[in-house]
């Protein structure tokens, strides 16, 4: 594995530590080795061609199917990503988005707001 990692880490031009951490942090089997050379051709969704057995087997639940190939192992893979879990979800009227112009009005006077205002951008 230590081998298959260093190639990596020379074709990606990425240090050899950054792939071990990217690789045990997140996923600690070899997925992750295998997902950062492979590359997604086609990307179905349930109902079109290629699915029907698909839907069969998973029906709601699936929510597309990938293809993805692998030429320096010379493999092709299918995918599926499925739904697990859906409860019901509300976005919070009061987060303000990290993107937002927000307008604000700083009273005369109030040197030190006005300070935190400009500092801020």
């Amino acid at each position: 594995m230590s081998q298959f990692i260093s190639h990596l880490a020379v074709n990606k031009r990425v240090s050899l530590s950054t792939q071990k951490r990217r690789a045990w942090r997140d996923h600690p089997s070899d997925t992750l080795l295998i997902q950062m050379i492979e590359k997604t051709v086609k990307k179905v969704l349930p109902g079109q061609p290629g699915t029907k057995k698909l839907m069969k087997k998973y029906g709601e639940q699936l929510v597309c199917l990938r293809y993805k190939y692998d030429s320096k192992r010379g493999h092709k893979l299918k995918t599926v990503e499925l739904v697990i879990e859906e409860m019901p979800w509300h976005k919070s009227p009061r987060k303000i988005p990290a993107n937002k112009n927000v307008f604000l009005t700083v009273a005369y006077g109030e040197i030190h707001l006005g300070r935190l205002v400009r500092h801020a951008g």
